[in-house]
């Protein structure tokens, strides 16, 4: 009986170790994404369930929060909750100082190491890479083919300068009705980060450090003038006026606009119109001195791990999990982002049967685009510091080289300051 009661305990003893052992052993990430998108919902939960079947012992929680996303992740990264894994955009240049460096796991990863080169300064700070690329978007001209044959125009070729540009775009502008009122304007680019664009058109707006800005030089500047002479109406009134209805309502109304600046965002729009077809190209190219230059606007998403994770090395695996080529190819499926692994945005950004059918564009574009000014610690504040100045030159009011000198002394002293308390 002593012998039998004692063989119990071991055994309890024993059951009870093992459980320990079991629960020390599963590991819970808690892994929070952005945005009110369903569709990414419902996949992303999918995901989570298919990473649990093939890591036993490892339990993924996802959420998606309510409220503004930057503000939810600000708060809990300031309080030491931050979630293990998270999806990170244009507001990693605020929080990047929460994510924990990826420059060994992206040395390692083959996924990454085959990430379109565009995609790694966009969440680089320091040289430390703090977030994953997965996805990207850019902007690209989506032009109206039923208007260009109208007018008797061919679809321009990919070398077109913004030259060609204007030539084509007083041929577009037209007073359809004869009454001395324009009815159809040659383009519209609010919708395309216009202003950003033009500023890092000659080179990416900072200096390597982050320290200083870069956009004073003399390709900008003959960007900057240039669009400043579109919408000022040197040119003639080419640039649409401002609408208060939605871009994809100005897009599927009377015909008004023939060319029309948009991202992959749009292409659900362009394919229900039921009388006209739209055709992508990129952005013209800026002749200047004898070379050519173009960018784009660019964005970026992608997979950020946090500084504050009790599993550092499981956190990355999930994050090399998302970025398998099995997962990569159901989220293009959605057609919300241009994967940022090149292989990958090959097999879906290739022409179709339907229009438009140069989804290949994209692709174009992101080869030459360069950061944005937002895209830095204080990149908001410099934007809305230096807007002002940009409006005028936009009015007609100061030309490019000014603007552009009363821009660099503005956004250098707030640069200054900030580098001041580092």
């Amino acid at each position: 009986m002593r012998f039998y009661r004692r063989s119990i305990v071991v055994l309890a003893l024993l059951v009870m170790l093992v459980q320990g052992i079991s629960a020390q052993e599963t590991i819970t990430l808690r892994w929070t994404t952005c945005c009110a998108q369903p569709d990414r919902h419902e996949l992303f939960q999918t995901w989570a369930r298919r990473y649990e079947a093939r890591n036993p012992g490892v339990k993924i929680e996802w959420e998606y929060p309510a409220g503004s996303y930057g503000a939810v992740l600000t708060t809990r990264i300031a309080g030491g909750a931050a979630p293990d894994i998270m999806w990170i955009g244009g507001s990693y240049w605020q929080l990047y100082q929460g994510f924990a460096s990826l420059n060994d796991f992206a040395a390692t990863n083959p996924t990454l190491q085959e990430t379109m080169p565009s995609a790694f300064p966009l969440f680089t700070m320091n040289d430390q890479l703090g977030a994953a690329p997965y996805g990207m978007n850019t902007v690209v001209f989506f032009i109206n083919q039923r208007i260009l044959n109208e007018v008797g125009l061919p679809f321009p070729r990919t070398s077109w300068t913004w030259d060609d540009f204007i030539k084509m775009g007083k041929q577009l502008t037209r007073d359809i009705n004869g009454d001395g009122i324009i009815d159809r304007f040659a383009f519209d680019f609010r919708s395309g980060g216009y202003d950003q664009t033009a500023v890092a058109w000659g080179s990416p707006p900072y200096a390597p450090d982050m320290k200083k800005v870069a956009f004073n030089n003399p390709v900008t500047a003959a960007l900057m003038q240039i669009f400043a002479d579109l919408m000022s109406g040197v040119h003639g009134q080419l640039w649409a006026p401002a609408t208060t209805g939605t871009y994809a309502a100005q897009l599927a109304g009377n015909g008004s606009v023939a060319m029309v600046a948009g991202g992959v965002w749009a292409i659900p729009t362009m394919r229900s119109l039921e009388s006209d077809e739209w055709e992508a190209i990129p952005f013209p190219w800026l002749e200047y001195e004898g070379q050519r230059h173009r960018n784009s606007f660019a964005s970026a998403e992608g997979w950020a791990v946090s500084t504050t994770t009790k599993y550092p090395e499981e956190a990355r695996k999930f994050v090399a999990f998302l970025l398998e080529r099995e997962q990569m190819n159901e989220f293009a499926q959605l057609g919300a982002i241009i994967p940022a692994q090149a292989s990958v945005a090959r097999s879906f950004f290739t022409p179709t049967s339907v229009k438009p059918q140069n989804m290949a564009a994209f692709l174009d574009a992101l080869e030459t685009a360069n950061p944005l000014v937002q895209y830095h610690p204080i990149g908001n504040e410099v934007l809305a510091a230096i807007r002002p100045v940009m409006n005028q030159l936009w009015a007609g009011q100061i030309p490019a080289t000014s603007a552009l000198a009363q821009m660099e002394t503005i956004a250098n002293q707030m640069l200054d300051e900030y580098w001041a308390d580092k």
